[in-house]
């Protein structure tokens, strides 16, 4: 079964327009971000984990692209969330070219048998910004509902509803 990440996303969760201009910030921002949302999910903890991650490897990966993660343990579900910079951010990717969309991914400590990875969340999202006319669409967007809709549609599209 393909995993479509929509089904771990909200419309609420996005930021349509980050206001941050460097790596800690977006990160900080996202986890903000995050916890306004889903109240438990822990700012610092999720902050601390995330700018971790990046230390060990930065999660930019190319064509304006970045995936940042953590595992943490306060959620108890896989949540992707998505940012985005129309002015771009140097994220450290693999082409050193600024990152414009962030899908960030937060992943619970406690996975049960059979739930959706965040390898595999991490496989969808590459898959689905192989497109340039996605990753266009999605900067194009205004408003995190738009943004949404776009990964809807192209989900359904290349997996079926």
């Amino acid at each position: 079964m393909a995993c479509k990440i929509s089904d771990f996303m909200h419309p609420d969760w996005i930021i349509p327009s980050l206001t941050s201009s460097t790596k800690e910030a977006v990160l900080h921002e996202i986890s903000n971000h995050l916890h306004n949302c889903v109240p438990s999910i822990d700012t610092n903890d999720l902050f601390a984990r995330l700018v971790e991650r990046e230390k060990k490897a930065s999660t930019g990966a190319d064509q304006g692209l970045a995936i940042p993660h953590a595992t943490v343990t306060s959620t108890d579900k896989l949540i992707v969330t998505v940012a985005r910079s129309k002015s771009g951010i140097d994220f450290g990717a693999l082409d050193n070219m600024p990152s414009s969309l962030f899908f960030a991914i937060v992943n619970p400590v406690n996975k049960q048998a059979g739930e959706v990875s965040y390898l595999q969340a991490i496989s969808a999202i590459c898959r689905l910004m192989r497109s340039a006319s996605i990753r266009e669409k999605l900067i194009a967007a205004e408003r995190a509902e738009d943004i949404f809709k776009i990964l809807l549609d192209e989900e359904s599209s290349k997996l079926g509803a």
